[in-house]
């Protein structure tokens, strides 16, 4: 039941004979394809006679061309063609993996010719094939009494792979995008390489396009700028094409420029590959950079803790550097609190650094506090600086009363915006015993002074003291005569000398008249105070006269108290001092001695060399100035007034009975020699 051509079996038949007074044979052929198609007749022999059947003709139906596994550009149109023969017209459909059928199908057949066996194709057309027509198909020829399907093949989508939407990049550097596309042909969905009759792999030609938005046109045009680098692409092992571009000085204008790339494949018939352009999503370029460095403190005092805040924007966390002027901070300017310590939100990251300002700077012209932000070598760094003053901090600046304090108290005001103090002084509350006065202000001292931050010294330098006047409850009055002319060798004359008595010149005689009331000698004749028409104090107990016999000078004083104490030098001396002219000490007695002290009277009154020193007890004064300690400066005596005069007479006298010695007179008044 078998025939063979060429020694090669075309029919493999079984053939089988049944005799009952019929004789039937039957020819079964296995393995039916187009080779065994064709018109076939039974011949019977007996004997040598012969018995042949009308023929029978056998068609077979049959797919002659399946589908292939085709590769197409995303976006673009394949085509699945499916070829029928038959004795007649043949419907043909195509189904996916899963048994849905298609419906975008096409056929046409050549029954029209009038040939014996007809051949139908359907061809399945896929426009704006996507992703999701990614799959395995196959077709089915239909005639009326059956059908056949075909293998089932694959359609491979290609174009873009993943690609980042965002290329980042520093000032100054460059910044790469990556287009990334399919480089290899497929042929199922575990993506295995699709081979060609040779067995090979099959990489498709493509041609290459980067373009950018153009602000002036509105639309994307060619990267052909002298900063656009395109690179030489490449295909990795996993099948997938890297086309570089590279964007190199970096500006900060270049932020959110939007780039993309075309890759334009070509149709490879032999291979089952329908080329066509695919474009990349818009890639948009961020600059790697600090967006911003402040200081939690616009003016610096010294102490102040200070927070850096630098916040930076990048593809991956940079490392933070906080820095002045190109180095560490200074240990001596600064103390380190903390940081820095970082957070994330999405691309931002906020770097805090935490240190204390512990002087000030302002003679330096303050510093320059950089934060630098360090996102690895593929993408660089970038850094930026904030200039900061850290002024003085008076609160830490002490203030100086000038001269001697009485007790005075200071008080502060401190005015923050400004970063000023002012010190104010307050005298000490006046007392029964003593008033004060502020001193009045000079070019290096006043009542108040102020510390700038910019300097921290006070201006002006000092605070003024307060004067301390002590309450004035008695007076002192001195004259004395220099009597050295007259004792020569072994001439000796002695006034108001302990050691001799029974002379109205004598120390007890000399004494009682100085504390006798008289309108003529001693105190009550001159000291205003104690005048009986306006007596306003009383004579005190210091009063009386002494006589220094290694100088030979002779000293009249009187001490009075003050009915009611004053608080000025003018006014107790106008109150103590002689108005006019010095105290008589002579021609005191009654009228019975007048003509025994005549001569002793002549004598005192043209005694030269009489100097007149007014020496007050209880003075009230005011310290800090001139008048310090309790003595007042001849300046200030001469500005109240006091008088010098100086007189000058050459006498020759009668000594005891009408001898005659030269004498020189001087009289002074001079409100010195102040104490208290």
């Amino acid at each position: 039941g078998d025939y063979y051509e060429d020694q090669e079996i075309v029919i493999d038949g079984d053939l089988q004979t049944e005799h009952d007074f019929e004789i039937t044979t039957t020819l079964t052929i296995n393995n039916i394809d187009e080779e065994v198609e064709g018109d076939y007749v039974c011949t019977i022999k007996w004997g040598t006679f012969f018995i042949t059947s009308d023929p029978a003709t056998l068609s077979v139906r049959s797919i002659t061309a399946d589908p292939e596994n085709t590769n197409v550009v995303d976006g673009n149109t394949a085509e699945l063609t499916c070829v029928a023969r038959g004795n007649t017209s043949a419907s043909i459909e195509f189904y996916i993996s899963d048994g849905s059928a298609v419906s975008t199908v096409t056929q046409e057949d050549d029954s029209a010719t009038g040939a014996e066996v007809v051949t139908t194709t359907g061809v399945l057309t896929i426009a704006t094939a996507s992703s999701s027509d990614a799959t395995e198909y196959y077709c089915r020829a239909q005639w009326d009494t059956g059908y056949v399907d075909s293998a089932s093949v694959y359609l491979s989508v290609i174009g873009m792979e993943a690609t980042s939407t965002v290329v980042w990049g520093v000032v100054e550097q460059v910044a790469t995008f990556r287009c990334m596309s399919a480089g290899l042909l497929r042929r199922n969905s575990d993506g295995d390489a699709y081979l060609d009759t040779d067995g090979s792999e099959v990489y498709p030609e493509v041609e290459e396009e980067w373009e950018y938005w153009d602000i002036d046109t509105s639309s994307f045009v060619g990267a052909t700028e002298d900063r656009f680098t395109v690179s030489s692409s490449t295909i990795g092992t996993d099948g997938t094409r890297i086309s570089p571009l590279v964007l190199s000085s970096l500006i900060s204008e270049d932020e959110g420029l939007l780039v993309r790339c075309v890759i334009s494949y070509t149709s490879d018939s032999a291979n089952n590959f329908f080329g066509g352009s695919v474009t990349s999503g818009s890639m948009t370029l961020k600059i790697a950079s600090i967006i911003s460095l402040n200081a939690s403190e616009s003016d610096i005092i010294a102490g102040d803790t200070v927070t850096f805040t630098c916040v930076a924007q990048g593809e991956v966390e940079p490392d933070f550097y906080f820095t002045t002027d190109g180095a560490q901070f200074d240990t001596a300017q600064y103390t380190h609190v903390s940081g820095p310590t970082t957070t994330t939100s999405g691309y931002e990251y906020t770097a805090e650094y935490v240190t204390t300002a512990n002087r000030s700077n302002v003679l330096q012209g303050g510093d320059t506090v950089y934060c630098e932000a360090d996102f690895g070598a593929t993408i660089g760094s970038s850094d930026k600086s904030v200039d900061i003053m850290t002024y003085y901090n008076c609160e830490n600046v002490a203030v100086t009363v000038i001269g001697e304090d009485p007790g005075v108290s200071i008080s502060y005001e401190d005015d923050v915006e400004a970063g000023t103090r002012t010190a104010t002084v307050a005298c000490p509350a006046d007392t029964d015993e003593v008033r004060y006065t502020l001193q009045e202000s000079t070019d290096t001292s006043a009542s108040a002074t102020t510390c700038s931050k910019t300097t921290g010294l006070y201006d002006p330098q000092y605070l003024s003291t307060c004067l301390e006047t002590i309450r004035l409850d008695s007076g002192y009055y001195e004259m004395y005569y220099d009597l050295s002319a007259y004792n020569q060798g072994d001439s000796v004359f002695t006034i108001c000398d302990e050691s001799t008595s029974s002379s109205p010149y004598d120390y007890d005689s000399l004494h009682t008249m100085m504390e006798t009331e008289s309108d003529v000698c001693g105190p009550y004749s001159i000291a205003p105070c104690l005048l009986a028409s306006t007596r306003t104090c009383t004579l005190g107990s210091d009063t009386g006269c002494r006589f220094d016999t290694s100088t030979s000078i002779v000293y009249f004083y009187y001490t009075v108290e003050l009915t009611t104490p004053v608080w000025t030098l003018e006014e107790r001396n106008d109150l103590v001092l002689p108005a006019s002219g010095s105290m008589r000490v002579f021609s005191c007695s009654s009228k019975r001695r007048r003509r025994e002290e005549a001569a002793r009277a002549d004598f005192f009154q043209n005694l030269q060399n009489t100097t007149v020193v007014e020496h007050h007890k209880g003075t009230a004064t005011s310290k800090q100035s001139s008048q310090q300690k309790g003595f007042t400066a001849p300046s200030d005596v001469e500005a109240t007034g006091s008088k010098v005069a100086v007189f000058v007479v050459s006498l020759v006298l009668l000594a005891i009975a009408i001898g005659y010695i030269t004498f020189s007179y001087v009289y002074k008044r001079n409100k010195t020699m102040v104490t208290l």
